[in-house]
């Protein structure tokens, strides 16, 4: 049944079977999926437990899978130049998109340097602001002092500062706080008072409130002369009571002091503060030696670079004075 044996057959050659040395190799079991010869078939591996295949018709369903897996193999490499084509043209959009957002960068770079430069300028215009704020006490509080050394009287009764005790004493300096809009501070200013002047008494006593009136809350009405030399921003009117609210209060371009006169007359520079109508005020930002003002009441020594700032403002009448008080001594 199985045939002659092979006449001569080494068990080391390829294609004997390894159990029988003399039988070549015809069967592949699947069930096992090993080679065998005709002698495993029957001992091992009988048909009615395992499904065998010749090699004749094994080669061929192998060939078939070698060629499916062959076709599927380069069906992938095809689909891969293709994304590869696809991703060359993809990097090369990229690539352009990203030289695009270099250029946009390197412009955003040169605007950002520019505000910075501007920043550099308007910091400078502001650079007395924040030592002023840090060393400055608000008008509440000086007035409180100011009390204290003069005596608290009641609510009832006239108070009325004894103003030239202070302009004998040494030189007067008041302080005022320039905000924008309401909110935005532009920084604090000082003003020294010229001596035994009748008009810087009322000046400083509108600035302390202490007969009522007072310049806190007042808007500066606008800026004489603005661009040219002589450049003043100008405050004509104060509230007539510190008491009242804003919306309530009433404003007054009258002298709160009598027997006032003409004194004398100053050139106007950078700094120079002049009575402006009869109670009112206007500081000089630009120099006019050519021309000399009367009345004058005393000069900005400290943050006349916020009143540029003002004067520089679309809407000056939105410039408002938030505080004022007396600068003490030992500030």
């Amino acid at each position: 049944l199985l045939g002659p044996k092979p006449d001569s057959a080494d068990s080391g050659v390829v294609g004997m079977c390894p159990i029988h040395p003399d039988w070549p190799l015809d069967y592949h079991c699947n069930t096992h999926d090993i080679d065998i010869c005709k002698e495993c078939r029957f001992e091992h591996h009988p048909r009615t437990k395992c499904e065998l295949l010749p090699f004749t018709e094994d080669l061929e369903d192998r060939r078939k899978i070698c060629l499916r897996y062959m076709k599927a193999q380069q069906s992938c490499v095809t689909n891969a130049i293709e994304q590869l084509d696809n991703n060359s043209n993809i990097m090369g959009i990229l690539a352009a998109a990203m030289e695009e957002e270099a250029k946009r960068l390197h412009v955003l770079s040169r605007k950002i340097q520019r505000a910075a430069k501007e920043g550099q300028n308007k910091l400078k215009t502001l650079s007395s602001t924040e030592s002023d704020l840090q060393s400055g006490d608000t008008y509440e509080s000086v007035n409180q002092e100011c009390k204290k050394v003069y005596g608290q009287v009641e609510d009832s009764q006239e108070w009325v500062a004894p103003v030239h005790d202070l302009l004998v004493t040494y030189v007067p300096e008041v302080f005022m706080y320039l905000t924008y809009g309401g909110r935005h501070l532009l920084g604090r200013i000082h003003i020294r008072l010229r001596c035994h002047s009748l008009l810087a008494q009322q000046f400083l006593a509108i600035c302390l409130g202490t007969q009522g009136p007072t310049y806190v809350g007042s808007n500066f009405d606008r800026v004489i002369l603005k661009g040219q030399p002589g450049e003043s921003l100008a405050c004509r009117r104060y509230r007539t009571d510190r008491r009242s609210g804003e919306d309530d209060a009433e404003m007054s371009d009258k002298p709160i002091m009598s027997n006032l006169k003409t004194e004398g007359k100053s050139a106007r520079k950078a700094g120079s503060v002049f009575l402006c109508g009869s109670a009112g005020f206007m500081i000089c930002t630009k120099d006019f030696h050519e021309e000399s003002f009367s009345n004058p009441l005393g000069e900005v020594i400290l943050g006349l670079a916020v009143v540029r700032a003002a004067v520089g403002k679309e809407f000056v009448q939105g410039v408002s004075i938030s505080g004022a008080g007396l600068v003490l001594q030992n500030q």
